[in-house]
């Protein structure tokens, strides 16, 4: 059967593309998920096997004996607040990063040392 007139065929197909438009519109504009790298989970041994990929950072202190164990005294707050306050030979830490590669290989990339709250060469 043909349709009477051309305005009349184009007013049947008109809403679908603009529905159609609408959509695609709509569906382009949705807020996009960024994934994240799996975090590793906690191992009940006392290891954890280092992949390739994985970025490995340090924390070490830096103390003025030169040592790497910091002593600690506790300070007493009000309420059920337990404070651990460092030793007066702390001076502040120095963040190392290291890259994980193939064949158990590890590169390190940067460090950088923060005394007194600072960024120090």
């Amino acid at each position: 059967m043909r349709p009477s007139s051309p305005s009349r065929v184009t007013s049947r197909v008109g809403p679908r593309p603009a529905i159609l438009g609408l959509t695609l519109l709509l569906v382009a504009c949705a807020p996009r998920t960024v994934p994240t790298p799996a975090t590793p989970k906690p191992l009940a041994g006392t290891y954890l096997d280092l992949e390739p990929g994985w970025r490995l950072r340090v924390i070490t202190p830096l103390l003025k004996g030169g040592g790497f164990q910091v002593k600690t005294e506790p300070v007493q707050e009000p309420g059920n607040t337990l404070t651990l306050k460092a030793a007066p030979d702390f001076e502040g830490y120095e963040t190392s990063y290291y890259d994980i590669l193939p064949k158990a290989q590890i590169r390190f990339t940067q460090a950088e040392a923060m005394r007194d709250g600072k960024p120090s060469p």
